[in-house]
């Protein structure tokens, strides 16, 4: 703690100094403060006369000491917890790993090593690349719902709880649901770190409230890329629970087969949260009538978004959209779940499982607006569109070149 005390010390220290080489006038943070949500567009103004990139601009306002500050001893006794962490008296909600298919692991894997290629090995990234090389695994896993899940990256979670700076990545799905929260921090005290991660489940969960679908446990993982930590938050109970942290090597080839793990528990996660979601909308479709979307955030105005062809008489047309789509997510879990004694049966089993979620997913609208023109839902019919794309433009590009 000393260490990290010092920092915010000199960094403050070197604020001040700034400041009265500058010589502003009285009550000049006073003033600025007051412009409100205008204030962004001048301080990016003085950024861009000072010839400041957004990297600069982002780190210096992470180092601060005053920026997503929110402290462990400040936040445990809220809510029944030890200031110690180690004593921290968790719940233990556990969700068990399914495991994806070993082509999807296989195809995963080529990427994450040409990743290391281009950005260095992990030890020698900076934070900025860190997050990218993350994005490497949570596209194709949340790629799998085919657009009825969402990632809304670095979006500021405006509610009383948040901690003030953006998480990496926010998942929600159809109805405005926000189940899972992504936040990666590097070099700092971790008890900290979850008092962040636990203001924005809370953050998370005051949104639901808001989008009518309060009770929902809200997901999160703490990484730094070598410990990743699951925690929830059930807002029923007023609880945060654990589930587990896996640790990942940092050489390549032990980090790509750690990350297996990593992302099996991810999309399990995910899985378990698209089914509790569909569950509170199949609930909410049959018992109240439409509301209009309030609030000017995104994620609020997605609320309703397929979901107003309803009449005040009676359920949502939508229900048995939502009844078929949860049942084929059943089925999927189930089909994961069954046993397996080779590895040739885990691919199988496993693609199988996720051609009922497929079924699943194309059972209901996508949560934003759809620009192709095809709308391929299967491995076999996205190659094939691509191989089209492809080859037609080529033969486009040969015959141009043969004119000329």
């Amino acid at each position: 703690m000393g260490g990290k005390k010092r920092k915010a010390d000199e960094a403050a220290a070197a604020i001040a100094t700034s400041i009265e080489d500058v010589d502003l006038p009285n009550g000049w943070m006073e003033k600025l403060l007051a412009l409100g949500p205008n204030l962004a567009g001048v301080l990016a103004a003085l950024a861009n006369e000072g010839k400041i990139s957004d990297s600069q601009f982002k780190k210096a306002r992470i180092d601060l000491p005053s920026f997503s500050s929110t402290q462990w001893s400040e936040l445990a006794p809220n809510f029944g917890l030890s200031k110690n962490l180690k004593f921290g008296n968790f719940d233990s909600f556990s969700i068990p790993a399914v495991f994806l298919p070993l082509s999807f692991h296989e195809t995963t894997a080529k990427v994450a090593w040409c990743i290391q290629d281009v950005y260095q090995e992990q030890h020698d990234q900076e934070r900025e690349t860190r997050v990218r090389l993350f994005d490497t695994y949570i596209i194709p896993i949340v790629g799998l719902f085919q657009g009825r899940v969402i990632d809304m990256p670095e979006q500021p979670m405006s509610t009383a709880y948040s901690s003030g700076g953006e998480v990496e990545h926010e998942l929600i799905m159809i109805g405005g649901i926000l189940f899972f929260v992504i936040k990666m921090k590097f070099g700092s005290e971790r008890e900290d770190n979850i008092a962040q991660l636990f203001l924005e489940l809370l953050s998370a969960a005051e949104m639901n409230k808001q989008a009518k679908f309060e009770g929902l446990r809200v997901h999160g993982l703490l990484t730094d890329l070598q410990c990743f930590y699951f925690y929830s938050y059930d807002p029923i109970q007023k609880r945060f629970a654990f589930d587990e942290m896996l640790l990942v090597n940092t050489t390549r080839d032990a980090f790509i087969a750690d990350m297996i793990h990593v992302t099996n528990k991810v999309f399990s996660i995910i899985l378990f949260a698209y089914m509790e979601g569909l569950a509170a909308l199949v609930k909410a479709s049959c018992e109240r009538p439409p509301v209009s979307p309030t609030g000017s955030l995104h994620t609020q105005q997605m609320l309703h978004n397929h979901t107003d062809d309803n009449t005040h008489s009676g359920p949502y047309k939508s229900t048995e959209q939502w009844e078929f789509a949860l049942n084929f997510a059943m089925q999927c879990l189930s089909k994961f779940q069954e046993p397996v004694n080779s590895v040739e049966d885990v691919e199988k089993q496993s693609c199988g499982a996720i051609g009922l979620l497929t079924k699943s997913v194309c059972s209901i609208p996508r949560v934003s607006h759809y620009s192709g023109k095809e709308d391929p839902s299967t491995e076999d019919e996205l190659g094939a569109l691509a191989h089209c794309i492809v080859h037609t433009e080529y033969t486009t590009l040969v015959g141009t070149c043969q004119h000329d």
